[in-house]
């Protein structure tokens, strides 16, 4: 059989996105070197400069690559240069991705499906890996936490492996869906990685599962026309949920972690001030400072952790700050009600009570906020950090990166392309996921590939 150049280089390009792919999932320096072959490949073997004045790209990849060059444009107005050097590299994909992908297509339908695939089978190949390398630890102290969330992962933050995860899910469950025969090994390999998700204990990526999950099931059954079947089978798998997630653990605390933020949140709980809110409360303070184009790529982070030192306690401001706290209790009367109640069945002054509660709101803050500071944290939103470091033109431009292409994904029925975005929009929330070289990679990658061959109708029986 003999090959032509033309399918030596489309095998070629199919090839290095395989790597890239594989890489990004085990986050192994694989795709790293992956990437720079695929740019080197795409500048001299398919003559990209010449292709970018001939190609129209997507709008949304164009928007993309503005994007990231408005990143590079706030260099200008950001005062630590070197951070920002340093940011510029981490963003790079954002960048290069969009071009070579945009101006490239896949050869076939297949090839779309294989890249897809090898993320993830890969995976899952790294969530067993950790599993396994977690035995020992559980064998010799017989502690189940030793599976639960930071525990469990070995290079990467827990909720970049859950995101991941969430994602291989949706690949399977999308495969299983158009399927014509239900495929046994697919629905076993979804269960294992349904249980990792769990395992992981990222919160926001247990409800975007429990979600994808509760569509699957009703969607698959609906089309049969057995819609109580899909809501029964959505019941059980929600009930053995729960029973996991209330069992003694690490994922347990988090749980309980969780409704304790949301009723803070709501003003209902009697707790500690929830630590995220007032970090997000500072977040807003940076953004009013610089509204239109931000305060720079390099400054974000470092406005930030400057606005929380206010919340550590020392002895020329503790009294200061403990009245200021008093004030902002004794105005929520409900927490007032509730703090009077107890004060009561303690047998405390409720002057008294208050100060000493005051006082314990203080040292939280004060401790977590140092503990912020210590480990350089960042806003922990994608949205947050986006607006305060490039601005309303930065956050726009997000916002159109992440909803503009819902309308043509409708109108093609590219449904997995929405759910791709949906678990994006939903992980911002919680993370700022383009902070890092994982979140970055892995969206610049999958958004290019998917936004790219969107013509491609997605899945067959075939692989």
């Amino acid at each position: 059989m003999s090959f032509t150049l033309k399918d030596i280089s489309s095998n070629l390009y199919f090839i290095l996105l395989l790597i890239i792919s594989i890489g990004i999932s085990l986050q192994i320096v694989i795709y790293k070197i992956g990437i720079i072959l695929l740019f080197l490949y795409w500048l001299f073997f398919h003559q990209g400069l010449k292709k970018i004045t001939r190609v129209n790209l997507n709008k949304e990849l164009m928007v993309l690559v503005l994007f990231y060059f408005f990143y590079c444009l706030s260099f200008f107005w950001s005062l630590e240069k070197d951070f920002a050097k340093v940011d510029f590299i981490l963003k790079s994909p954002l960048l290069i991705l969009p071009l070579i992908l945009g101006t490239i297509k896949l050869k076939d339908k297949k090839q779309y499906n294989y890249i897809l695939l090898s993320f993830a089978y890969s995976s899952l190949a790294l969530n067993f890996y950790c599993f396994f390398k977690a035995l020992p630890n559980y064998f010799s102290t017989l502690d189940l936490n030793v599976f639960y969330y930071s525990n469990l992962t070995i290079n990467m933050h827990t909720a970049y492996q859950s995101l991941f995860t969430c994602f291989s899910i949706l690949i399977l469950f999308y495969i299983n869906l158009n399927n014509k025969k239900t495929n046994k090994y697919a629905i076993v390999i979804i269960a294992i990685q349904m249980l990792f998700v769990l395992l992981l204990a990222s919160r926001m990526q247990i409800l975007i599962m429990i979600f994808f999950v509760s569509v699957f099931f009703i969607y698959k059954y609906y089309k049969k026309q057995k819609t109580w079947v899909g809501l029964l089978i959505t019941t059980i798998y929600l009930l053995i949920v729960g029973q996991i997630i209330t069992a003694p653990s690490a994922l347990n605390y988090r749980y309980k972690q969780t409704i304790s933020q949301v009723s803070m949140i709501l003003d209902v709980g009697e707790k500690v001030d929830l630590a995220r809110k007032d970090l997000w409360r500072e977040a807003f303070n940076v953004i009013k400072q610089n509204i239109i184009i931000g305060t720079g790529v390099g400054d974000a982070k470092k406005n930030l952790l400057t606005k929380m030192e206010k919340y550590i306690v020392n002895e020329n401001s503790k009294n200061e700050m403990l009245l200021k706290e008093i004030n902002i209790l004794k105005k929520d009367k409900k927490r007032i009600e509730k703090l009077t109640r107890k004060a009561k069945l303690e047998g405390i002054k409720i002057n008294t009570f208050l100060q000493n509660y005051a006082l314990q709101l203080l040292e939280k803050k004060s401790e977590t906020s140092k503990f912020y500071i210590a480990q350089q944290y960042n806003y922990h939103n994608q949205y947050l950090q986006t607006f305060a470091t490039i601005g309303i033109i930065g956050i726009s431009l997000l916002i159109f990166i992440l909803f503009f292409p819902i309308k043509n994904f409708f109108l093609t029925k590219n449904y997995f392309e929405i759910f791709f975005l949906l678990l994006i929009v939903l992980s911002f929330i919680t993370e700022s996921f383009l902070e890092r070289q994982a979140g970055v990679s892995f969206f610049a990658f999958f958004y290019s590939l998917l936004v790219a061959n969107s013509k491609i109708n997605s899945f067959d029986s075939t692989i």
